[in-house]
């Protein structure tokens, strides 16, 4: 895990995203499904920074170092990256095909805190990557409701 690392969405920002994405899904009838994939990752990256996203991240990163300590006394190789690759994977592959589903959303969700536990530079570019996202989509969503950071 990497506690240095953390997003410049507001919990503000987080919660507006994730009340905007349950609408589209919901009440638009899973209208703009490959925003509302992006609303939901920057909902989740915007909630990292409290109680409830720090039990998660906190659960995420119990689980990665359960599967690391497993896999090094087996295979002598961390693979907790693989996690984060594979929500990433799931993620990209989803919106290029157009068939953003339940599946979609929910790895959007578990990337934001997957990616903390990454290691080595595969994992430091994903979370550049996932960061840069949700910043920008979390900075206008702040804007347009007043909920970014000061």
């Amino acid at each position: 895990m990497k506690p240095e690392a953390t997003y410049a969405v507001s919990a503000g920002a987080g919660l507006a995203c994730l009340v905007i994405a349950t609408l589209l899904w919901t009440v638009g009838n899973r209208m703009l499904p490959r925003v509302t994939t992006v609303l939901v990752m920057t909902g989740v990256s915007g909630l990292i920074t409290t109680w409830a996203g720090e039990q998660a991240d906190g659960a995420v990163g119990s689980i990665t170092k359960l599967i690391d300590k497993l896999t090094m006394d087996k295979l002598d190789a961390k693979v907790s990256g693989l996690i984060a690759l594979a929500a990433f994977f799931v993620v990209a592959v989803h919106m290029w095909r157009k068939q953003v589903d339940w599946i979609t959303l929910a790895a959007a969700a578990l990337l934001p805190l997957a990616v903390r536990s990454a290691t080595g530079d595969f994992g430091d570019g994903l979370e550049q990557l996932v960061k840069g996202i949700t910043e920008f989509v979390g900075s206008i969503v702040g804007s347009f409701t007043g909920t970014g950071k000061k």
